[in-house]
């Protein structure tokens, strides 16, 4: 699939795709994979966001799980509030997610369009779910917004440490051209370059 439902403020995808998601038909992307898959090859679905349409991702698990492959993607947060979906997610192969913590600060998440971030225990209880299923995350940070402090930094290291992040990355925030973001920072005349 590509794009994205959520409309992040920094997300060059939500700005591209206009914050649509559309999907190649499931039957399509089996036949893709039984053609060109190779013995103990990990499959990477590079989507930007595999879950945006939670039925459409659930139907590609069910189709996936007779096939026995190892599949790793990108989702955001909230898929690990659907039982439902992680227990698909595990049965039909998936080994872990690149997931979009950003921050751990509450109102630099609303500042960027991310407080779906804090739903339901927010992303302690989240790590826990995706942990009870055995899939590994690998979580990505955003630093730069303006609620961020020195001590940003080692909150977000010492939180991938504690919960135990498959993967971690520490990214500093780029405001590409179209995003509100930008937009944001070209209004209050803080961009140093176009």
């Amino acid at each position: 699939a590509r794009g994205c439902k959520f409309r992040c403020d920094f997300c060059a995808i939500q700005t591209v795709f206009d914050s649509t998601h559309e999907h190649r038909p499931v039957e399509r992307v089996i036949e893709e994979i039984k053609r060109v898959r190779r013995p103990g090859q990990m499959i990477f679905f590079i989507d930007d966001n595999i879950t945006s349409d939670i039925e459409q991702a659930k139907q590609l698990m069910r189709a996936l799980i007779p096939l026995k492959v190892r599949w790793v993607s990108q989702s955001a947060i909230n898929v690990a509030f659907d039982e439902e979906a992680l227990d698909l997610m595990r049965r039909s192969g998936c080994q872990g997610m690149l997931v979009g913590l950003e921050s751990l600060d509450e109102t630099s998440l609303r500042e960027m369009r991310k407080g779906f971030n804090l739903m339901k225990g927010g992303p302690v209880q989240a790590l826990a779910n995706f942990r009870k299923y055995g899939l590994r995350i690998y979580g990505t940070f955003l630093f730069g917004y303006d609620h961020d402090t020195q001590a940003s930094f080692d909150t977000a290291i010492n939180f991938a440490i504690d919960q135990g992040l498959f993967i971690a990355a520490f990214n500093h925030v780029t405001p590409f051209p179209g995003t509100p973001l930008y937009k944001r920072m070209e209004a209050d005349r803080r961009l140093l370059y176009d």
